[in-house]
């Protein structure tokens, strides 16, 4: 703006003196996290989604919520990668979207890709949600290799459709 009143193009600048002034902040430092009561209020959510086994859907969401997973990592995940026992969940696939090749038509594909690096860890399982999972588990007599969020098919939850449910 200087320099187009410089050259003559603008008569006066109108940006000597701001309007308003932008402070830095650390949004990290503002974050609110959910607190039990925020959860509770959730809870009818998570147990209102369910396959027509019976089977709780909002288990994903829950998995989202108390371990910080990843939606792509919490469909992928399966029983065999939860150790109740340990309190311990295993990461170690994801599910990937891709496309199919325009002569194919404009399909998405699903596949499990494996984790590598810091995404391949082990991750604790809260005791709220520990109780959760061993109750499914038991209820539901779940296979090791049978998905968490999925037991009855044998590949995982669409990502597309598990966000449609969060929008609802």
């Amino acid at each position: 703006m200087r320099d187009a009143q410089k050259y003559g193009l603008i008569r006066q600048n109108p940006c000597l003196e701001p309007s308003w002034v932008v402070s830095a902040r650390n949004l990290n430092e503002e974050r609110g996290w959910l607190d039990d009561e925020d959860l509770a209020k959730l809870e009818p959510f998570f147990n209102q989604y369910q396959s027509a086994e019976g089977y709780p859907m909002g288990i994903c969401y829950q998995l989202i919520l108390y371990t910080g997973l990843y939606m792509s990592e919490a469909v992928a995940l399966r029983w065999k990668d939860v150790d109740l026992a340990g309190k311990t969940l295993y990461v170690h696939c994801f599910v990937a979207v891709t496309k199919s090749p325009p002569e194919a038509g404009s399909e998405e594909l699903w596949q499990l890709e494996e984790t590598t690096g810091r995404k391949r860890r082990e991750v604790p399982i809260p005791d709220l949600f520990l109780e959760k999972l061993e109750e499914v588990n038991r209820h539901f007599r779940s296979e090791s290799e049978s998905f968490v969020v999925n037991p009855y098919e044998q590949t995982p939850v669409r990502l597309d459709r598990m966000r449609a449910a969060i929008i609802r």
